[in-house]
């Protein structure tokens, strides 16, 4: 007979953090650790380890069998394959039982996550919760039907228990940061975060609607103790999906400037332009601030059709501002092809829009990931996507595949042109006067046109 767990025999769990984030700072895990032990009955019982830094399949899953686990966790961000190869060679090797989480769940949970030898559980929202009661479960203290946000495989069919609500009061949560979870020093992206949730309601994205804010103390504390013990942190990533809604943005932001002063590191913020005014501009300049900025589309219908607000005369003053009062800081606008609504002549409109401001751009292509508003919409749309990882659209009623691929390698050519010109402030100002003054030439797409004749002479 199995030996019940206990003081003396305790359940051995290892964290397994996204496989391509080798550099960053786990806060996901480090979170779940830390609310795990929080629990007396769950910390006198049980061995929690993070594998620290992560890296190839074939790694972790030596590394994980060496510590001879009984539940190895997983979490899922980025190219999911991977991810499901080493936990499928930690099953293998030491018969643990698998439980996947992150983003990549979702509240729909796809039959993908456990086929092939996958996870025995899955874990989808802020797992804060839901993990302790996981365990809780493991050790014999309550039943797996009751860990809310948990699916599982029966019968061929996946069953998923009821959500858990996101916590209410983020300041209840434990600190891993202040906690002491994280044991290497050797990490260069930090993460940080203020608040959680975003207002916007995307249909593409599986953020909260409900924001919620830790308390300022307490972030300064967390900060202090990133700047102490990591000597190598060149960089520090805000989680905040808009930092422009924290009740607290202005103190958080002198906060951030002046630790990233002492050091010379970079602070990547994102940010929601239309939340700005000429008062809080000013505080954005600062030359280790990189602002990214979500635009996806100039088109307005387009927007409409994913819940998406855009008003492009504002969202044009707001950018003059900040380029006016916080000229040192950097800006990168993100794109994404593939919307619904969008046609191919509008992704070009786009682009030659991203091309017209000093800022850099950034392309990607329009996924829909199981769980979110927009897989839940994509018939009632007509998108058509990849069953798997990574989701990508292959069509939509406004553009067919063959249109879409023409796009995409759009995209993919105004990469290197539109970085030369953000890069460079004197080629920036020379295209784009140059630009100007063809905006009267037939096709309407100046800049696009220059910027394809600028990627041609760079790559010879």
């Amino acid at each position: 007979m199995k030996k019940p767990f206990g003081r003396k025999n305790k359940l051995r769990v290892v964290l397994v953090p996204p496989l391509q984030d080798h550099r960053l700072l786990p806060l996901g895990a480090g979170l779940l650790k830390a609310s795990a032990l929080a629990d007396p009955f769950i910390r006198e019982r049980t061995e929690i380890t993070i594998i620290e830094p992560v890296g190839t399949p074939e790694e972790v899953v030596s590394r994980v069998c060496r510590l001879r686990p009984h539940l190895a966790g997983f979490t899922l961000y980025g190219d999911i394959s991977l991810t499901k190869k080493a936990a499928a060679g930690v099953r293998r090797g030491c018969g643990a039982m698998i439980v996947f989480g992150g983003p990549a769940v979702g509240d729909g949970t796809p039959m993908e996550l456990f086929s092939g030898g996958g996870a025995d559980y899955a874990v989808a929202g802020e797992a804060e919760r839901s993990f302790p009661a996981l365990l809780r479960a493991v050790l014999g203290r309550g039943g797996i039907d009751s860990v809310k946000g948990l699916s599982r495989l029966e019968n061929g069919e996946v069953t998923r228990n009821p959500p858990e609500p996101e916590p209410a009061d983020l300041g209840a949560l434990p600190s891993p940061h202040l906690g002491g979870v994280f044991k290497w020093p050797g990490y260069l992206r930090m993460v940080l975060e203020m608040s959680r949730g975003c207002r916007e309601g995307c249909l593409y994205c599986c953020i909260s609607r409900k924001t919620r804010s830790f308390d300022l103390p307490r972030v300064r504390a967390e900060l202090k103790k990133i700047m102490d013990d990591y000597p190598e942190a060149r960089t520090i990533f805000l989680a905040d999906p808009d930092v422009c809604q924290g009740p607290r943005m202005a103190e958080l932001l002198r906060m951030l400037a002046g630790a990233a002063a002492r050091r010379e590191m970079t602070v990547e913020i994102q940010v929601a332009p239309r939340r700005l005014d000429r008062r809080s501009i000013p505080l954005f300049n600062d030359k280790s601030f990189n602002l990214g900025v979500g635009v996806q589309s100039v088109s307005p219908e387009t927007c409409r059709l994913v819940n998406r607000r855009l008003d492009m005369a504002d969202l044009e003053e707001k950018l003059k501002l900040l380029a006016a009062e916080a000229p040192r800081a950097k800006i990168t606008l993100s794109f994404i092809t593939g919307l619904p609504g969008d046609t191919f002549e509008k992704v070009l409109r786009s682009f030659d829009w991203a091309l017209s401001v000093n800022a850099g751009a950034y392309f990607h292509r329009l996924s829909v990931y199981p769980g979110t508003p927009l897989s839940r919409a994509a018939e009632r749309l007509g998108i058509k996507y990849k069953p798997r990882y990574p989701y990508h659209a292959v069509s939509t009623p406004a553009m067919d595949g063959r249109n879409l691929s023409r796009a995409l390698a759009e995209a993919a050519g105004l990469s290197l042109p539109a970085n030369l010109v953000f890069s460079d402030k004197y080629l920036g100002f020379l295209f784009r006067y140059i630009a100007k003054g063809r905006e009267k030439a037939p096709g309407g797409l100046p800049r696009l046109e220059l910027a394809r004749r600028l990627d041609r002479l760079a790559r010879g």
